[in-house]
């Protein structure tokens, strides 16, 4: 339990501490035109404003339901350049989206797959339009994750970053969980001194 109970703690300081960072580093999103961003030239900044992007719903990957149902309850949208390469992922979890996905997705007749695309292409088709969002590193990115969308496509450059959808800098949230780890880890450390005493 005390183990336990320190993992907590670090798991708390680290991603407090990178929440406290992020948000000190960016006090407004930095705007840009996602045909810019190359291999090599992605940006310094965390939170952004990418503009000019083109997406089609229907090149998104994503994993399963941990229901194994085979519905997608996350999906990561390439954003397309005018170069037709690929640097960035765009998490989206809106569920009208998540529903308009997994019901053409999982549909085995051509013809009704054809009729649910021309029905819902507001959603699936889009043209320069604006996400913003954190980029996930550190504690927020999951390698297993990355690894497996660096292989789902040959346009992608190898330096290529995934952001959630509407996410901000957040200096409350991050210091509450940064001041919880730094109290667990000092009330882990008495518990071990104590057991060692003792």
């Amino acid at each position: 339990m005390r183990y336990i109970l320190l993992l907590i703690a670090l798991v708390c300081i680290w991603g407090g501490g990178q929440g406290v960072y992020t948000a000190s580093q960016n006090k407004t999103p930095s705007i840009i035109d996602v045909n810019s961003l190359t291999d090599g030239e992605l940006p310094e900044k965390e939170w952004l404003q990418l503009e000019n992007c083109k997406v089609n719903l229907t090149e998104a990957v994503y994993f399963e339901s941990v229901f194994g149902n085979g519905l997608a309850e996350e999906l990561f949208i390439p954003l397309n350049t005018e170069n037709d390469s690929i640097a960035v992922f765009v998490s989206e979890k809106s569920q009208n989206v998540l529903d308009v996905f997994n019901l053409i997705n999982t549909q085995t007749d051509p013809v009704k797959t054809d009729h649910f695309i021309e029905k819902y292409k507001h959603l699936i088709f889009k043209d320069s339009i604006t996400y913003t969002g954190l980029v996930r590193y550190g504690i927020d990115l999951d390698n297993k994750q990355w690894r497996h969308l660096a292989s789902t496509s040959p346009k992608l450059v190898k330096k290529f970053i995934i952001i959630d959808k509407n996410t901000v800098p957040s200096n409350k949230s991050s210091y509450f969980i940064l001041s919880l780890g730094v109290l667990l880890l000092i009330f882990s450390i008495r518990s071990f001194l104590k057991r060692k005493a003792s």
